[in-house]
This record gives structure tokens, C-alpha cells and sequence, in this order.
């Protein structure tokens, strides 16, 4: 060899040694450009810690992207054979070990980004895509996102090497997946053979999974990660060990919050049964993106399934149990959300109540069947009442809560049910409908009931239901004749619902009906015009108004029939029919009978802010009522009627008619009136006017009162009040002691209670003709002005008063007297005369005390004719002469009128008297003076005659009279005294002078 040769040679050796020198350095970054090339779509973006070692290689740290945008991060790698995986060999007898594999995590050196929630089940086929090593054991995989978990991975490839084997274990999680596969540089596309095995240990999985998938590339370019997934899978779930193997898995957060309650309820809801699982269809690369799962064909087979629903939200505290006796067929058209186009199968439904074997809320078997590309799901079975309350009562406070709050404290009975339902085709399903030709039928037969308690937390109109039927605890009960059918053209969507005859019923603790209804059909529908249509009867035997009063109402019925329309905030009554009525009624001194209220058009709306309004007319009918001294009855009609109702705040206003109200008085007098005005209540005051015609008689008025401080006040007005014999007072009230056949009455009146010293009553009376008994007076005309003063009517100043003509058996003309009346009851006639059988009657005062209390007064009779007296007699045996004058003392208090010591005295010359038949002749044979009496007296002229009056209230009026003159019977030249004892009832006389007369005639003379 030369010196130039050798000079060559040890440069080239000092330039190799210079490169190896530097390749060793740079030996990192060298590696990072060779894994680029050989990781194909992959991107290594870091690499340290390169070092060699016999047969292999160590490697600190290595960072890579896979195609799909996954960060992948390894540390502690040790591959032995790396020539082998490096020359993308198929029979590669490379080994690899990585003590730590992250995915979704960013490079330590990189700045900090968000946790990808991604699984790519391309990625996962990615990191071993170039060339599969003979064995691959991860000893610390953390998927993205999730937490550190001590989890083994394990990857080889026994025997042939045409099955790869992933081991995974760790934190109470042991799985196996077995895949087939062909060529290894066509991992990512070829169609994978499966099996896996997921639970604590190989013998006792919770999860089997077999079958193939296919990867759909389209429309991606070639050689892109495929999108989603061609599958036929085969699981096998027993559901107990996988709840608890769920919670182990590092994806089970994110499957937790994908799924939320579904995950949870499998997780903690104490699970147990086995499901067989067939799945057919595309799942998506990305194994945790489930809403891209779908389409698919899903058939289920389960065994006694079961899972609480604790997990729910509102929690249910019950457990839900599925069998079936078909294998379910769903065809999913999306997971999530949650959609299943088309059902078919049959199965077994059972929801119990936690910790109550044996007890069982809800049984119901299910069946679907499917037809031209639709399935149609029913079901038929029955709701325990019983088991539901003990649920009710078991569930936290915010479960249902308007049920318990409502008093439901137990039930018994069943609810029997029949459901159908279409779900449309896959290509015509959307999540605005779910299902279509929907109809839930509820049957009878199920003879519910419940118990109800009261309580403050009942809804008001309860809680007055109650206490109108005096029940503190109720049966309730609902027994259907024919089914309750819902309908729905489309769920969710518009409701349609009607019934057949439904009985109600409220019963006391003895098993008495309280309250029954008819409710005798119901239809209702929802959607944009939510409204029902109702016909209903009810009744109560006993309603109580109120308890300390013992009010009470007996038999009450209720018939209503019209239109429920519900808006939002809003919701509207419209009768039809509306028909209240009780056989009698007690409210305070109050008793009624028959009373009854109906509408033939009645509107009624309730909105926000417990606003109710009620606007139509009323029909009011009492066929009889007594209160005090008042009974009657009759109809009042109220039109354009307007009731407001807020809270505790109630307006009512309308205008209201009566033809034919009837009041009686006393048990003697009627009225019968007809009335017409308006009225206004608000502010728990009532007032308004009135029309009142009572025969011919007309009368205005004003009204009010005030229910909160019981106080009110009327004022009314007869604007002229015209009476004739063919229009008397009894036209307008009957039974009166007294009628008016004539003249012209005017009245104005303001009364207050309690009683005002503003009251005041003026009444004109003109030419009034009266008649009492058999007593009348004609002509009377005088105004009569009333006030009064603490309480006490009184008259301001005396009022004139002139009666023409006072017939009370014998006439009295032309009386005048100002009438007064004191506030201490004293009612005065003050210069009082009048005409009396050709004399004259006057007084300067005479009083009467209203109250009943001692009064005196003096009345002068003067110039009284006895001859015009023995006329008005009409007497045969009585005929009498001469001119009478009369001083009468009257005493009168709450006995009546009292007269003492009252003097007669004829005027001379004296006058004569003739009585024959004064004595029987029995008594005369007796007696031989009586018989010489006797006889003057049947023909006896007096010079003069005196004496003395006595009047007890009795009416039995005494005289002793000393008479003295002659009798030419006895002895013509000698006087002769007598001395007359007389005693006679004025009030019978007077009777019996009224009798002797025509009434009419008498008054007609006096008319005329």
C-alpha cells in the first residue's frame, strides 16, 4: 500500500470517526427523523434518551401526533429486535415495553391545552400499524383525559400471528380483545375479527364481546382514518359485575358524562340479570362520540334485568325489572339522543319499590311488532296504588310533592291500562316526534281509591270542600263504566282525551258518601288550543257553611255542562249548562227551601296572579224562605254579570230583575213586587238602585252596605202614590189592617243602620181615604217629616193633620190636631177638635207615650146630641133628647187607655128619654119597685142629668148618672130622681153599630 493510499484511508477513518461521533451526539434528533419516516401518517415530534444496548434499545422519551390529531406521549421504552420493526417486516420478532403511555396529553414542553375526550379506535390500530411487534406490553396506560389508574396493557401475536391479543388489567378491571387481521401494513382499513372480555377476572366477565367490524373510509381520501365502523357484535352483559367494573375503566368519566343518568343508574343502581346483545350497524371511530352512533339494528334479550332508577332526576326510589319473551329488535337511529325509529318483541315490565320484595308498582307486558318499515308498540297491565304512595312517601321531599301536599296519605286499587303507539321510519324519524297513532286507554275495573287528609298545604278550593262537608279525613274513590282513552296523532304533540261515565265519590271514615259525581263524559285535547269539553252531575246530602254558626245546606246538586279552554296564564269556563240547587237551606236566622241558581251562559277565566273573572247572567229561584217576621220567595235574575275574584279580594257588579218576588209579613201581609236595578261589590261593600213596582205602586232607591263594619244605609222615594177603589193599597200588599181606597200619597225616605240622626222620612198625604176593620176615615191631607235623634224618630216641629170624616160606628167630622212626635216617644196631638153627633170634641193635648210609658190628657166633649146618638143607634126600644157636655180625663201607658172620674152634665132646659124593654118581666113580677121604674123610664122628662165616667182598658165603660124630672106614668106634678148605673163595652157597641151598616154604601156616601 502507498503512502497516498494509507494518508486516504486514515482520513476517511478520522471523517467516519467524526461522524459517528457526531451522529452519536446528535443521536436524538437523528432518531426523531428516522421514526418520522418510518412512522408513515404519524408524526414524531420528540424523542430523548436514545441509548443502545445488547439487542436493543432504550428509549427515555417519545411524543408523536397521530394522524387523527391525537398527542401520544411514551416514556421508558425498550424495544428489543429494533432492526426487525425498524425493516417493516410481517413476521417481526420485535418486543416492545413502555412503562407509561398518555394519550390526548400535550408534550411536557409544550404549552397547556384542554384534555381531548377522544378514543379513535384507528389511533389505537395506528400505534402498531406499521409493523405489529411480536409483543407490546404497556404498563401504565392513562387515555385522554383520565385520571392516572395503575392499568396493564398487553399486546402479542401468538401462533400464526393472524390474531392479535390485548390483555388489560389492573384496579379491579381484567379484559381480553382477540382480533383477527390479515396484513399488517393494512391495519388501519382491513376488516377486524373481535372477541373481548371485560370484568374483575377471566372467569367471572361482565361483559362478553364477539363479531367483525368493517372500516368506511368514504368520503375521505384513501388511505385516511376511517370515519365510522361496519359492526356485527355479539354482547353479553351481566349487569352486576359490570356496574362494578365501569367505575374502574379510565374512560368511565367520560362515559359517565355522555351518558349522565343511564351511567349512573348502571353504576350505583345496583344492577343485577344478564342481557344479550346483537348489534348491526355503524359505531364511529372515535368511540366515545355517541351521537354519531347509528344507524343500527339492536336485539335484546334479557333475564330478569333489573336496575334502581335512584339515579334519576327527580330521584325515583324504585326498581325497574325487564324480561323478555321475544327478543327485543330496536332500530336505532341515533343513541344520542336517544332515538328508536322501529321496535319489535315482546317483554315483561315490573317497577318496585325499593326494599318491598314482592311489591310491585307497575306490571305491564310489552309487545312491538313492525310492518312496512313502522312499529307498533303496546303494552296493557295495571299501576298499584298502594305500592305508588308508599313510594310517594319513601321519596325526598321535592317527589311529587303536590300529591302529598294535596293530603293523599294512602291508596289502594289498581289502575288498569292499555298502550299503543307507532314509531316511524328511520328516514322520517325526528326528535320532535317520536311516535305517532299514540293511545293509552284506562280501564275499568280497577276500583281506586285514596285516602285524603286535610291540611293547610291543600289547594284552597280543597281545603273549602272540606270544610264544607265538615271532613277532616276522606275516602276518595273513581269507578269507570268505559275506558279513558288519550290519543295523539303524533308524541310529543297535541293530546285528545274522552271518557265514558266516570263515578267520583268522598266518603267519611264510617263509609257515609259525603260528596258523589257523574262525571258523564269528558273530552279534551292539547296542543295550541288546549281546551275540554265536560258534562257533569254532583251532590252533597249535608254541605256545613260555616261551623260556629251551625249554618248548613241539605242536598245540594250541581249540574254543569261547557268548555274548559286553557291559554298560557290563562284558563276559561264557558257553560252551557249551570244549574245549582239545595232542598233547604239554614244560615242564621235564615231557613230557605228549593233554592236554585242556573246559567245558560257563563264565562268564567282564571290567570296569573289567582285573578278570576266570571261574566254572563244568572238565574236566582227560592221557592220559599223565612227569616224573623219575612217569608216568601220567588226568582231574581242577574244580568251582564261581572265577578273579579284576586286572592282574598272579590268584585261583583251587574244589573238584576224580579217579576214576581213575594214577601210575607208577619204571616199577614204580602207583597209581590217587581224590581229591576244595578248593583256593585267590592271592597267587601255592596251598592246599587232599584225599581220597585208593587202593583201600581212605584218606588225608587239607593243602597248600601258595608259587610266589614256591618253598617248601611237606604234611601228611596214613591213619587206619587194615586189609590182609587179599582186601585187599592192591597193591589201592592195584601193582608194590611189597612187599605187606602183613595187619594194620593208621596213619600222620600233615608234610613241607616245602625240608625243616624241623618234619617229622615217626609210623607205627603192628600185626600187618603183609609179603612180599618170596619173603621174608615176619608179626607185625610197633612205632611208628615220625620227625624231622627239618638236613634229615636221625631218630628221637628208639629204637623198639621186634617181628616174629613172618622166613621167608628158613630162619625166624627172635621178633625184637625198638629201631630208631633218627641224623641222620647211621645206622640202628641195638640189642638185637637172635631165634630161629634152635633157637638164638638177638643183638646188642647193628647198624648200617647210609644214606649208604653204614663201619660195624661183631658178631652172635652161639648153640645153632643143624645137625640143624634139614639139615630146612629136605630134603636125601636131607645129614643132620647137633649144636649150632653163630657169632661174626659184620659190616662194611657203600655195597658192602653184608662179613663177616672170622667163628668157628664146635660144643659138645660134638660131633655127627654124614652126606654122600653129595659127589664125582663121575670124581673119586674119580682119586684114591685123595679116594675115603677121601669115604667117612668119608657116615658120620662129630665130637667137635669150628671154623673160620672169610668173607662178601664177592657173597654167595659161605667156611668152613674142621677137624672131628675117627672114620669106622667107615675106622677105628672112630682119629681122623680133616678139614679142609672149603666155599663156597656164601647168597643162591642161600636162593632155593633158598624155591623147594623153597609160598608160600602157608607163609604161611597162619603166619596161622594
Amino acid at each position: 500500500m502507498t503512502r497516498s493510499r494509507l494518508t486516504f484511508l486514515l482520513v476517511i477513518c478520522c471523517l467516519l470517526a467524526v461522524i459517528l461521533g457526531w451522529a452519536w451526539l446528535e443521536r436524538d434528533r437523528l432518531a426523531t427523523g428516522l421514526a418520522n419516516h418510518l412512522a408513515g401518517e404519524a408524526e414524531v415530534t420528540r424523542i430523548e434518551g436514545l441509548q443502545l444496548t445488547p439487542g436493543g434499545l432504550d428509549i427515555r422519551y417519545v411524543s408523536l401526533v397521530l394522524s387523527s390529531g391525537t398527542p401520544v406521549q411514551l416514556t421508558g421504552i425498550t424495544i428489543l429486535n429494533p432492526l426487525s420493526l425498524a425493516l417493516g417486516r410481517a413476521a417481526t420478532r420485535s418486543e416492545i415495553t413502555v412503562e407509561t403511555l398518555r394519550l390526548g396529553s400535550t408534550p411536557p414542553s409544550s404549552a397547556a391545552r384542554p384534555a381531548v375526550k377522544r378514543v379513535h379506535l384507528s389511533d389505537l390500530l395506528a400505534i402498531v400499524r406499521r409493523a405489529l411487534p411480536l409483543r407490546l406490553d404497556v404498563r401504565h396506560l392513562v387515555p385522554a383525559g383520565a385520571p392516572d389508574h395503575p392499568l396493564q396493557v398487553q399486546l402479542d401475536r401468538p401462533g400464526s400471528g393472524r390474531q392479535i391479543r390485548f390483555r388489560i388489567s389492573g384496579a379491579g378491571v381484567a379484559g381480553l380483545l382477540i382480533m383477527d387481521t390479515q396484513d399488517p401494513a393494512t391495519l388501519g382499513n382491513a376488516p377486524l375479527g373481535i372477541e373481548a372480555a371485560l370484568g374483575e377476572s377471566p372467569s367471572s366477565p361482565a361483559m362478553e364481546i364477539s363479531g367483525t367490524l368493517v372500516p368506511d373510509t368514504s368520503p375521505g381520501a384513501p388511505g385516511t382514518p376511517p370515519n365510522s365502523w361496519a359492526s356485527e357484535l355479539a354482547l353479553s352483559l351481566n349487569l352486576e359485575h359490570l356496574g362494578q367494573a365501569l367505575p374502574r375503566l379510565p374512560v368511565g368519566a367520560h362515559i359517565g358524562e355522555i351518558l349522565g343518568p343511564l351511567y349512573h343508574s348502571v353504576t350505583t343502581g345496583h344492577p343485577s340479570g344478564t342481557l344479550q346483545v346483537a348489534l348491526n350497524g355503524n359505531i364511529p371511530d372515535n368511540l366515545l362520540s355517541l351521537e354519531r352512533y347509528g344507524p343500527a339494528t339492536i336485539r335484546i334479550d334479557g333475564r330478569e334485568a333489573a336496575v334502581n332508577l335512584t339515579a334519576l332526576e327527580p330521584p325515583l326510589p324504585m326498581r325497574m325489572v325487564l324480561t323478555t319473551d321475544k327478543p327485543l329488535r330496536l332500530d336505532l337511529a341515533s343513541l344520542k339522543p336517544l332515538q328508536v325509529p322501529r321496535a319489535m318483541g315482546a317483554a315483561h315490565l315490573r317497577l318496585a319499590a325499593i326494599g318491598t320484595p314482592g311489591t310491585h308498582l307497575l306490571t305491564a307486558a310489552v309487545q312491538a311488532h313492525g310492518e312496512a318499515g313502522v312499529s307498533r308498540v303496546s303494552a296493557n297491565g295495571s299501576l298499584d296504588l298502594a305500592a305508588t304512595v308508599s313510594v310517594l312517601e319513601s321519596s325526598p321531599d321535592n317527589f311529587l310533592g303536590r300529591l302529598r301536599a294535596a293530603g293523599i296519605r294512602s291508596a289502594k286499587g289498581e289502575v288498569l291500562f292499555n298502550a299503543a303507539a307507532s314509531l316511524p321510519p328511520v328516514d322520517q324519524f325526528t326528535g320532535d316526534s317520536a311516535a305517532t297513532n299514540l293511545v293509552v286507554e284506562l280501564q275499568p275495573g280497577g276500583q281506586p281509591s285514596a285516602d285524603i287528609v286535610a291540611g293547610n298545604t291543600m289547594p284552597t278550593a280543597i281545603r273549602q270542600l272540606f270544610q264544607a262537608l265538615s271532613l277532616k279525613r276522606a275516602r276518595a274513590s273513581a269507578t269507570l263504566e268505559g275506558p279513558v282513552r288519550l290519543r295523539a296523532d303524533r308524541w310529543p304533540g297535541p293530546i285528545t282525551l274522552d271518557s265514558e261515565t266516570i263515578h267520583l265519590a268522598l266518603a267519611d271514615h264510617s263509609g257515609t258518601k259525603r260528596l258523589s259525581a257523574t262525571m258523564e263524559s269528558l273530552e279534551c285535547r292539547t296542543g295550541s288550543d288546549k281546551q275540554c269539553r265536560i258534562s257533569l252531575t254532583a251532590q252533597a246530602p249535608k254541605l256545613g257553611v260555616d261551623g260556629k254558626t251551625g249554618a248548613s245546606i241539605a242536598d245540594t246538586r250541581l249540574a254543569l255542562r261547557g268548555k274548559l279552554v286553557f291559554g298560557t296564564g290563562e284558563s276559561r269556563l264557558d257553560s252551557e249548562q249551570f244549574n245549582i240547587s239545595t232542598a233547604s237551606l239554614k244560615v242564621g236566622g235564615l231557613e230557605a227551601e228549593s233554592a236554585t241558581i242556573e246559567s245558560g251562559d257563563l264565562s268564567c277565566k282564571a290567570g296569573s296572579q289567582q285573578v278570576v273573572r266570571c261574566t254572563g247572567d244568572l238565574l236566582a229561584t227560592l221557592v220559599w224562605f223565612k227569616a224573623g217576621h219575612l217569608e216568601g220567595g220567588g226568582s231574581i235574575k242577574l244580568e251582564e254579570l261581572d265577578l273579579a275574584r284576586q286572592q282574598d279580594k272579590l268584585r261583583i257588579s251587574g244589573v238584576y230583575s224580579s217579576d214576581d218576588w213575594s214577601t210575607r209579613i208577619n204571616d199577614k201581609y204580602q207583597v209581590i213586587a217587581e224590581a229591576r236595578g244595578k248593583f256593585d261589590f267590592r271592597n267587601q261593600a255592596l251598592h246599587g238602585d232599584s225599581k220597585v213596582k208593587l202593583g201600581h205602586l212605584e218606588a225608587n232607591g239607593k243602597w248600601q252596605h258595608d259587610f266589614s263594619t256591618d253598617e248601611g244605609s237606604l234611601t228611596f222615594s214613591i213619587p206619587g202614590a194615586v189609590f182609587s177603589r179599582d186601585r187599592p193599597l192591597s193591589n201592592a200588599v195584601s193582608g194590611l189592617p189597612v187599605e187606602l181606597v183613595s187619594g194620593r200619597l208621596h213619600a222620600v225616605s233615608s234610613l241607616s243602620w245602625p240608625a243616624r240622626d241623618s234619617d229622615m222620612l217626609n210623607t205627603e198625604l192628600e185626600g187618603i181615604a183609609a179603612i180599618y176593620d170596619k173603621t174608615f176615615a176619608v179626607g185625610i191631607t197633612g205632611d208628615i217629616s220625620l227625624a231622627r235623634q239618638n236613634g229615636q224618630w221625631y218630628t221637628l216641629k208639629p204637623q198639621p193633620i186634617a181628616i174629613d170624616s172618622i166613621d167608628v160606628g158613630v162619625p166624627i167630622e172635621n178633625a184637625r190636631f198638629q201631630l208631633a212626635l218627641s224623641p222620647g216617644g211621645d206622640l202628641v196631638m195638640s189642638g185637637l177638635s172635631a165634630e161629634l153627633l152635633g157637638g164638638s170634641v177638643k183638646s188642647e193635648s193628647v198624648t200617647w207615650n210609644l214606649n208604653g210609658e204614663e201619660r195624661r190628657s183631658q178631652v172635652s166633649l161639648a153640645g153632643v146630641s143624645l137625640e143624634a146618638l139614639s139615630n146612629q143607634m136605630e134603636a125601636d126600644n131607645f129614643a132620647a133628647s137633649g144636649i150632653l157636655d163630657m169632661t174626659i180625663p184620659l190616662h194611657t201607658d203600655a195597658g192602653g187607655i184608662t179613663v177616672e172620674s170622667g163628668t157628664v152634665k146635660a144643659r138645660p132646659p134638660g131633655g127627654r128619654l124614652r126606654y122600653y124593654g129595659a127589664f125582663s118581666p121575670e124581673m119586674l113580677a119580682s119586684n114591685p119597685q123595679l116594675k115603677m121604674l121601669a115604667g117612668a123610664l119608657e116615658d120620662y122628662d129630665y130637667r137635669s142629668l150628671s154623673g160620672t165616667l169610668e173607662y178601664p182598658p177592657s173597654g167595659d165603660m161605667q156611668m152613674k148618672l142621677k137624672l131628675v124630672g117627672r114620669s106622667a106614668s107615675v106622677d105628672k106634678d112630682r119629681d122623680l130622681i133616678i139614679n142609672l148605673n149603666l155599663e156597656n163595652n164601647i168597643p162591642a157597641m161600636l162593632r155593633s153599630l158598624q155591623a147594623s151598616r153597609d160598608l160600602a154604601d157608607a163609604l161611597e156616601k162619603q166619596l161622594q
